[in-house]
């Protein structure tokens, strides 16, 4: 055998052997390549709507991966078993615990000064209200009702006359200007929507699936690599 045939073997050789050592590298990453999860919903969601709110769980979970650098996600409604299924890509040792969290993370509602939607909260809606539902106002047009707990009154109060606006996260659901009727004691605050009755139930769900979370179980997450 001469040289030059020597030389061609050895590289050929190198060359496999690299291509053995890549394969198996990444055979050995266990950072996985895509997440899949899936969950169910709980169907006792009080006067929400159960489709209302897969509506609302569906663009809020994407919302919150896709907002992760380099990661792309859907969902969809499984044709089988009726199940939510998130689909991540894009997943990689980098953003693993970030679209972990995304995936199990609940929406938090906030009341802020319309004026300064940039600032802290005002409060949160969590040990500060009771319940939301749609009412009829005085002229049966829809309205939002928002029952505030012992705290929330001490808290609500503190704005009377202030325009507040309220947020799931970081999307704008509302406003209201808080009324003089609430500083009397009561624990309720109702105002028109200026929407229809279908919107004003969606603002409402809005508001119960960040008060109250989205009500998910059977959660369960695979990681294919």
């Amino acid at each position: 055998m001469n040289k030059t045939l020597c030389k061609t073997v050895a590289i050929l050789l190198l060359a496999l052997v690299l291509i053995f050592a890549l394969v198996a590298c990444d055979k050995d990453d266990s950072t996985p390549h895509s997440v899949v999860a899936t969950f169910e919903l709980n169907e006792n969601d009080g006067a929400d709507s159960f489709t209302m709110r897969k509506g609302i769980i569906f663009k809020y979970k994407q919302s919150k991966l896709n907002s992760i650098n380099g990661v792309k996600a859907t969902v969809r409604e499984t044709n089988k078993d009726k199940k939510i299924e998130l689909i991540v890509n894009n997943v990689n040792k980098n953003n693993l615990s970030a679209v972990l969290a995304a995936i199990t993370a609940e929406p938090t509602l906030r009341f802020m000064d319309f004026y300064n939607i940039d600032g802290e909260p005002l409060f949160l809606g969590n040990g500060n209200v009771a319940s939301v539902a749609v009412i009829p106002d005085n002229l049966d047009n829809p309205a939002i009702q928002i029952e505030f707990t012992a705290q929330g009154v001490e808290n609500i109060n503190r704005y009377v006359g202030r325009h507040i606006s309220i947020y799931s996260d970081n999307e704008y659901i509302t406003d209201a200007v808080v009324n003089v009727m609430l500083a009397s004691g009561g624990a309720k605050l109702s105002f028109n929507s200026g929407k229809t009755d279908l919107e004003t139930q969606a603002i409402a769900a809005k508001m119960n699936a960040a008060l109250f979370g989205l009500q998910i179980k059977n959660l369960d997450i695979k990681y294919v690599g």
